[in-house]
């Protein structure tokens, strides 16, 4: 019995349906995991065996044993982008796991045209990866918290998406984060003092948001390895720059912000990337 014989679930319910189930699920199996689920549509029976875990971590361990030698620097396959999509939970869940068996610390994905969520599985799974590099796409919704589990993380690229909502004080709980660029997005709500936990920081970059209230004091503490930093941008930030920055050798963009700053009167000369 092969792929040909079953056919595809519009042209050939019945022979679908008519399967034993351990054969149905071994035949479907081979299919891409973008494609398997419409196979469910044959009967009760079918969606039932297509939606055991059993099949599903069988359909997505298919796939990427078939892609153990990729590199996720040359960008993102056609079952990455659907992770960002439309995958049910189970689904992100499993490949998150399947991803991080390959033991991949570096996933480059920039400009790659990616659309919908950061999968909240992403952050829960990869414990592996250093560099996580999502800039300039078409992505939404919010920054999930589970990115604090990368506590391997040490640079993390989100610049230049839509994402809103507030910074997750969980990222404060990545001690090796050297790098955090979050410019160019629609993050919300009060800068988390918790980043000042992340005590390797030293480019912090939360301009061109929609961030509002005070500069917390424990960035101007703890952060003493800073080398850039920009708030620009954030028109409902206000208040005074906390004097802790005085004793860091940069100075501190607040242009377009009701920011005071401790010893100039605009904006500084630095700029972030773009």
């Amino acid at each position: 019995m092969s792929l040909r014989d079953v056919g595809t679930p519009s042209k050939n319910p019945i022979a679908c349906s008519i399967l034993p189930g351990e054969v149905f699920q071994q035949i479907i199996a081979w299919l891409p995991p973008q494609e398997a689920p419409l196979y469910k549509l044959c009967s009760h029976q079918t969606n039932i065996q297509l939606s055991q875990k059993s099949f599903i971590k069988l359909n997505i361990l298919r796939f990427v044993d078939s892609q153990k030698l990729r590199q996720f620097k040359d960008g993102p396959e056609a079952l990455d982008r659907l992770w960002f999509q439309s995958f049910p939970l189970l689904y992100q869940q499993i490949y998150a796991n399947s991803l991080n068996e390959l033991k991949h610390t570096e996933i480059y994905w920039r400009k790659q045209k990616l659309n919908g969520s950061i999968p909240y599985s992403l952050g829960d799974t990869l414990i592996t990866v250093t560099c996580l590099d999502l800039s300039h796409n078409n992505l939404h919704g919010e920054v999930p918290p589970s990115l604090g589990n990368l506590l391997n993380l040490k640079h993390l690229y989100l610049n230049g998406n839509s994402l809103s909502g507030p910074i997750p004080i969980q990222l404060g709980l990545l001690q090796n984060l050297i790098t955090l660029n979050l410019h160019r997005n629609q993050l919300s709500g009060t800068i988390p003092f918790q980043l000042g936990n992340a005590q390797s920081l030293r480019f912090l970059y939360l301009d061109h948001n929609c961030l509002s209230g005070q500069i917390p004091r424990e960035l101007g503490i703890r952060l003493v390895s800073l080398v850039e930093v920009s708030f620009d941008s954030n028109s409902d930030l206000e208040g005074d720059i906390p004097v802790e920055f005085s004793r860091l050798e940069f100075e501190v963009n607040v242009d377009g912000t009701r920011l005071t700053c401790f010893e100039c009167d605009g904006a500084s000369l630095w700029e972030a990337p773009i």
